[in-house]
């Protein structure tokens, strides 16, 4: 399990406790140890092969994604994240959380980033780009 802090702005913190706005579980551990934080009105992405269903309270919204297998279907279990990166972005987008403008940017440093991170190993790198697009796909029907 680890937290990761998104925002436009610099933050002050590296560690939130409560009233978190976005959660993204990849596994029963990880939602079972941060699910207390969703905030009231929070969003939860999960993994649905990963998981349960998780019980939410009234406000919250939950979205479930099939991040290990759409990783597999790009030929790499571990690009699962990356797949759930692509289906946040657009489900964002579609609550209105995220300009069109906003998900074009993160898409822009997400493949940024990756093609820092995998630049040596190409058929990485293009497994993790083509697992964050496929979970833009899938996230149309979250």
């Amino acid at each position: 399990s680890c937290a990761v802090i998104i925002s436009k702005n610099q933050v002050a913190s590296p560690l939130v406790e409560r009233d978190v706005d976005l959660l993204i579980a990849m596994t029963q551990a990880g939602l079972d140890k941060y699910g207390y934080q969703l905030a009231d009105n929070g969003i939860l992405i999960y993994d649905v092969s990963a998981m349960k269903k998780p019980e939410l309270k009234p406000g919250q919204t939950a979205f479930g994604v099939d991040a290990l297998a759409i990783a597999n279907s790009v030929g790499n279990a571990r690009c699962a994240n990356s797949a759930i990166l692509g289906a946040m972005s657009n489900i964002l987008t579609k609550m209105n959380m995220l300009t069109s403008a906003d998900e074009a940017e993160f898409e822009k440093v997400f493949t940024e980033t990756i093609t820092e991170s995998f630049g040596s190993k190409p058929k990485v790198l293009e497994q993790n780009i083509a697992a964050f697009k496929a979970g833009k796909e899938a996230a149309l029907d979250a």
